[in-house]
């Protein structure tokens, strides 16, 4: 394993500034800039990981075509934790696996062309139970997305007024391109219907009306 702690501000105290006390922007920062020396930049950051000693925790992921793998989390240490061991001040945490770096870490960066053709966006929300992790929704929406989904982006985790007992709203933004030519809506919109029966019959999701 690779731990990191820091604690206090981004830089020394100088005659042009006082530093920016640490928050959790600076750790995100510091862990992406860390993966791409490494060239690693298929990542992805889930910000709803939720642990028992981290107050607020992430976790970061790998992802390729049909599967992400997690390599390392990042986040502040539970204050409560950290006043056990005399520490009345925040420590912010960055852990990587090391077997998975070692794997993944050495490729030739690929560098492709900038698109030519536009991306069609959309923006879904589904309902599932509160016990179905995000992570296994997640791989099931770039699995079962289509041939032409380019990306998937959690942006939003809900549960409360206007959501079931039991269940919680899972919102992502999905983009789907065609590297040849400009996608018409109703491409778009046919492997989105498909997306939806699956997650339906395989979760029991329900999407969400925008109203």
């Amino acid at each position: 394993r690779l731990a990191i702690a820091l604690a206090g501000k981004d830089k020394p105290a100088d005659w042009r500034n006082e530093g920016s006390e640490l928050d959790a922007y600076h750790i995100k920062g510091l862990a992406l800039s860390f993966l791409e020396r490494l060239a690693l930049d298929n990542v992805q950051i889930n910000h709803y990981f939720k642990s028992e000693w981290l107050k607020f925790g992430a976790t970061i992921n790998l992802v390729y075509t049909t599967k992400t793998e997690s390599i390392g989390i990042f986040g502040q240490v539970e204050p409560t934790l950290a006043e056990k061991f005399g520490i009345g001040f925040p420590i912010w945490y960055i852990e990587f696996d090391g077997d998975a770096l070692l794997k993944s870490s050495g490729r030739t960066a690929q560098f492709q062309p900038l698109p030519r053709f536009p991306a069609v966006h959309r923006d879904l929300a589904f309902i599932v139970k509160i016990s179905i992790p995000q992570q296994e929704f997640y791989q099931a929406i770039v699995q079962h997305g289509g041939n032409l989904l380019a990306s998937v982006e959690l942006f939003d985790v809900y549960s409360g007024t206007g959501i079931p007992a039991g269940c919680k709203s899972l919102a992502y933004h999905l983009s789907y391109r065609d590297a040849s030519r400009t996608l018409s809506d109703g491409e778009v919109d046919a492997q989105i219907a498909a997306l939806v029966e699956f997650t339906t019959q395989e979760f029991g999701a329900v999407l969400r009306d925008k109203g």
